[in-house]
């Protein structure tokens, strides 16, 4: 049996007792994602293409802090991207990255159009002339030797974007919890 049609078998199975747990939780899922993609376009006023690279940097860069000993909390995370934030090139936001082992790390791994084009499946001229202009936004930052890094104005984005996400987030999940589809998911 593939993988589909095993999923699609315990899709099944989430009904359980409640044929309408399914169709609750999944447009509860739609609602979020609705929302989600509202904002990007309406408080972010960008398009979901430059978000998405956005977000495959900065993951990216998430992943690379957290590589160093426990994982952040969300206040740490602020405060490395408001320390971006004051940076006025990438020189000044290289200095965040100012330890060795960090920026050994980060040369090792950078980010490039490339990468960033097999993770999202964009294409190639599409990323890079997205990337340009984030750069030119200052909401990315690039070079030869780091890479793609975000730039100083990420952090406005995240003030904006986090929080109201983390909010939306957890509505979802208590909606699911509420119509069962939560417990039922996280058996599948």
């Amino acid at each position: 049996m593939d993988n589909i049609t095993s999923i699609k078998k315990k899709l099944n199975i989430i009904a359980g007792g409640n044929e309408k747990a399914f169709g609750n939780g999944m447009y509860a899922f739609l609602m979020f994602m609705i929302e989600h993609y509202r904002r990007v376009k309406t408080d972010l006023k960008m398009d979901f293409d430059s978000f998405i690279i956005i977000q495959v940097v900065v993951s990216h860069e998430v992943y690379i802090m957290q590589s160093f000993g426990t994982p952040k909390t969300y206040s740490e995370i602020s405060e490395e991207f408001n320390k971006v934030s004051k940076a006025t090139d990438i020189d000044d936001s290289l200095l965040i990255f100012k330890a060795k082992e960090l920026m050994n790390k980060i040369q090792k791994s950078k980010l490039t159009v490339s990468s960033i084009c097999q993770v999202t499946t964009l294409p190639k001229e599409t990323v890079r002339r997205k990337v340009r202009s984030l750069v030119t936004k200052n909401i990315l930052t690039q070079n030869k030797s780091e890479g793609l890094l975000v730039g100083s104005g990420y952090k406005k984005i995240f003030d904006e974007t986090v929080p109201k996400t983390t909010a939306a987030l957890s509505k979802l999940i208590k909606k699911w919890k509420e119509t069962g589809v939560l417990d039922k998911l996280l058996a599948l």
